[in-house]
């Protein structure tokens, strides 16, 4: 018997601008616990925000979202890949190629495997 019932998250990108950042919804049924997330960005010369790990300071509610930003510093073409997790939720993940100039991101593209 498991403690409580198993979730879903996903992650809604508003990238593109100033820096990354996105929403981490809650798409399951249940109140998911411990959410973790992690942006990774290779490629190019990334001077900031390079590899960022967070946990999320509350459960998020069914249908409810957390707001996540990270500061990118650097040039040249990245790829971006945002990894959630919970205690009750499988490990969702995307991929996105990017331009980045300065703290600006340009030219999103979801990756083709997502």
């Amino acid at each position: 018997m498991e403690p409580y019932g198993m979730t879903q998250l996903a992650f809604g990108l508003s990238f593109g601008g100033f820096g990354i950042s996105g929403k981490i919804l809650n798409i399951g049924n249940t109140t998911a616990f411990r959410v973790c997330w992690r942006l990774t960005v290779v490629g190019g010369i990334i001077l900031m925000g390079r590899d960022t790990l967070r946990v999320i300071p509350k459960p998020l509610l069914p249908g409810e979202e957390a707001v996540v930003k990270v500061m990118v510093l650097g040039f040249g073409k990245a790829t971006c890949t945002m990894m959630l997790w919970a205690d009750n939720a499988p490990l969702y993940s995307g991929n996105w190629t990017a331009t980045v100039l300065l703290f600006f991101i340009l030219g999103i593209h979801k990756g083709v495997n997502d």
